[in-house]
């Protein structure tokens, strides 16, 4: 629900600004930044009151650890074989700062996993949908190749109207196989 959200900003927030504090001290090129690092979920809150969306997240030891915001009515599959067909939509997906490895700066990531089982949920939404575990997101360039190798998603190319980001998608058959292995 959007007040989580403003929670979420608030526990997350400092830590962000302490990340980019540190990186400022050790001139690390904003290139090498963590993408997300701009992010502010407080603002994002307001896509809750839409009816296509949904929001879910990770609380560990009484804190946020992680948030996902989905999307269902707008977005279809552009695979050919799947072409039209509904899916969910990952809109935004992030771990809490203080669980991001930044070895520019000498961190560890606290909990490990975080995106992972967000995206586990992202598929069973999917399947509760009736969506048979169809999931499509744009990738920030530092995740493409979780979502390519570690995900197997079939990259579909780069979409000019989404800031060029790549764009990926799960299908019904990468699905069923990703969860049979992982039973």
């Amino acid at each position: 629900a959007p007040p989580e959200l403003l929670v979420v900003e608030r526990e997350w927030g400092p830590e962000r600004s302490l990340i980019m504090q540190e990186l400022l001290q050790k001139g690390v090129s904003r290139a090498d930044w963590p993408q997300s690092l701009h992010w502010d979920w407080s603002k994002k809150a307001l896509q809750l009151n839409l009816l296509e969306s949904s929001g879910f997240g990770i609380v560990c030891e009484q804190r946020w650890q992680g948030v996902m915001l989905t999307k269902t009515a707008s977005h279809t599959s552009r695979l050919a074989a799947e072409r039209g067909k509904p899916l969910v939509y990952i809109d935004y997906v992030e771990a809490a700062p203080w669980n991001w490895t930044v070895p520019e700066i000498g961190r560890e990531g606290r909990f490990r996993a975080i995106g992972s089982i967000l995206f586990w949920r992202a598929i069973k939404q999917s399947q509760e949908e009736g969506f048979y575990g169809r999931v499509g997101l744009h990738a920030l360039p530092q995740a493409e190749q979780w979502y390519e190798k570690g995900l197997r998603m079939t990259s579909v190319g780069r979409d000019p109207g989404k800031q060029n980001l790549l764009y990926f998608e799960l299908s019904r058959q990468q699905a069923e196989s990703l969860l049979k292995e992982h039973k």
